[in-house]
């Protein structure tokens, strides 16, 4: 038997006879016991492709689909880049492949004004990134436990999830730059049929792209809510808006933001961007006097001395008043090495200033405050 099959190639006429190799290994009785995925992949870079690219490979990936239902049927991962494919086309592809657990879609066109349903009876992860539909409708996962969105097409009458039967859903992650094209978000709307544990949202260093509701109006949606992150807000927003999640989530644990304007685009991105209209400014926001009893780490990534992050930090500790832990970072881009010329603590008398700082005027000092580095080249330890 195999236990362990995954392979990656282009959606090209030729790539079948891959297909048809493992579906010949299975017919001759090699079964497949553990994990077996394909990764497909379009032949130009994903925003480079024209509408006659998309129907193609979603031509040959149906052709595929048609010939070899058995190497199909033993999937438990699936990647699919650059297609366009009808409700139905996408329906058959899920129920042939019977056994999937992680599926992945990237830039899949199935028209502007359609809702796009999903169902299957074993699916547990779930990836939509850059897909051309009015929304998705999660109809019938019953074992579905987490959900990623990115880049989602403006839409002026539905967001970009429909929450239908996941029961099991406890983890979303959603990614999008705001545009002025898209109606901003109403999180307490978006999440109502939700019941997340763990919530990431990336802004892409642009403003939110969600309203600013209050804490009552969300408390329903974010109640069983145990760890927050919050990435790539542009500085510009400032970050005290962020007190209205904390406080509408009374039993969060561990609340990630990360301040960044930096902006590492590959070629792709930079396409992305062209096409959309994208927005930053300051959010007003001023948070009420409120308390909370289950935050026990606050975790800041783009850290720097000044008023803002002190602020924020003094708020956070006066409303939460069981937190045990503060860690401080810098912001090193993995991809391209970028390091801000930034006043982040280099050495151990910056760091341990920056703890008194935070501790000044506390009856009782917080004791794990950690200014960290990232493990860069840049790093300048004393």
């Amino acid at each position: 038997a195999i236990h362990q099959l995954h392979l990656t190639f282009y959606l090209r006429d030729e790539s079948i006879d891959i297909v048809r190799a493992v579906e010949g290994a299975i017919a001759r009785g090699r079964g497949i016991v553990g994990r077996a995925g394909f990764t497909m992949l379009g032949e130009k870079i994903t925003y480079t492709s024209e509408v006659t690219d998309l129907v193609a490979q979603g031509a040959r990936l149906l052709s595929y689909l048609g010939a070899c239902p058995r190497a199909f049927a033993a999937l438990t991962h699936l990647h699919v880049e650059s297609v366009k494919l009808r409700q139905p086309d996408v329906s058959n592809l899920l129920d042939r492949c019977k056994k999937l657990k992680h599926l992945s879609l990237q830039n899949l066109d199935c028209g502007k004004e359609v809702v796009l349903r999903i169902q299957h009876p074993e699916l547990t992860q779930l990836k939509l990134v850059m897909c051309f539909c009015d929304s998705f409708e999660l109809k019938w996962l019953p074992e579905l436990e987490e959900l990623t969105i990115g880049t989602w097409c403006p839409s002026k009458r539905r967001d970009p999830v429909l929450f239908g039967h996941a029961p099991r859903l406890s983890k979303l992650t959603a990614c999008n730059g705001y545009n002025t094209r898209c109606r901003k978000l109403k999180l307490s709307e978006f999440l109502r049929d939700a019941n997340m544990r763990e919530l990431h949202m990336n802004f892409d260093t642009e403003m939110p792209w969600f309203q600013m509701e209050r804490p009552e109006q969300l408390a329903p949606r974010l109640k069983n809510l145990r760890i927050l992150k919050l990435d790539n807000i542009n500085e510009e927003c400032s970050v005290t808006w962020t007190l209205f999640l904390l406080e509408a989530a009374p039993l969060l644990e561990k609340l990630h933001i990360k301040v960044s304007n930096h902006e590492c685009e590959s070629f792709e991105d930079e396409m992305l961007r062209k096409l959309l209209v994208v927005a930053t400014s300051n959010i007003e926001f001023e948070p009420s006097d409120f308390k909370h009893y289950k935050l026990a780490v606050l975790t800041i990534y783009g850290f720097q001395p000044g008023d803002m992050f002190m602020q924020y930090m003094r708020r956070v500790m006066e409303a939460a008043v069981n937190l045990e832990e503060i860690s401080l970072h810098d912001h090193w881009c993995e991809e391209c090495d970028f390091y801000p010329l930034t006043r982040y603590p280099k050495t151990d008398q910056d760091r341990e200033l920056i703890r008194e700082e935070i501790n000044r005027g506390r009856p009782s000092p917080m004791r794990t405050i950690q200014v960290l580095f990232s493990d860069n080249k840049y790093r300048t330890d004393d």
